[in-house]
């Protein structure tokens, strides 16, 4: 009567703003929820088209402004 689920990713597979929604979608498939459909990858394509590249470097530039080497984060 008891299970237990262990995943195990990597970084470059999963980030921390994914993982939750993974495991909402496969504990609503254990359940037989479900689930809505995918999102065309199309939309995500046309969306980043209309980014403003220069606009996107800028932030980044000033965001690591001052950092010279790599940098550990903790």
């Amino acid at each position: 009567e008891r299970f237990r689920v262990v995943l195990t990713n990597h970084h470059i597979v999963l980030d921390g703003w994914s993982l939750p929604i993974l495991l909402q979608e496969i504990f609503a498939g254990y359940l037989g929820h479900r689930l809505p459909a995918a999102v065309p990858y199309r939309r995500l394509v046309e969306w980043s088209a209309d980014r403003d590249l220069e606009a996107a470097q800028q932030a980044w530039r000033d965001v690591l402004a001052g950092f010279d080497t790599p940098t550990l984060v903790a």
